[in-house]
């Protein structure tokens, strides 16, 4: 069984890469020329935009490998 200390120091672990991660592909995003700055005013449009992009790339990292892992995933979703 997994201890709750146990727990939360994972999560933090993937949090703190997940965080990487994300500055690395807003980064590349940027870079890459993937999107034209000209196009968007000073807001949160874009970084919005680069940010559900980057997000369903590290969702892709996570992905569950059994049907049992996908359910209890599933069932956790709709409880956040």
């Amino acid at each position: 069984m997994i201890k709750k200390e146990s727990y939360d120091q994972k999560i933090q672990k993937h949090i703190e890469n997940v965080s990487l991660h994300i500055k690395a592909k807003a980064e590349k995003a940027w870079q890459s020329g993937a999107v034209n700055p000209d196009n968007y005013e000073d807001n949160f449009c874009l970084p919005n935009i680069v940010m559900h992009a980057i997000l369903q790339d590290v969702a892709h990292e996570y992905i569950p490998v059994n049907a049992v892992h996908i359910a209890e995933s599933n069932n956790i979703g709709r409880f956040i």
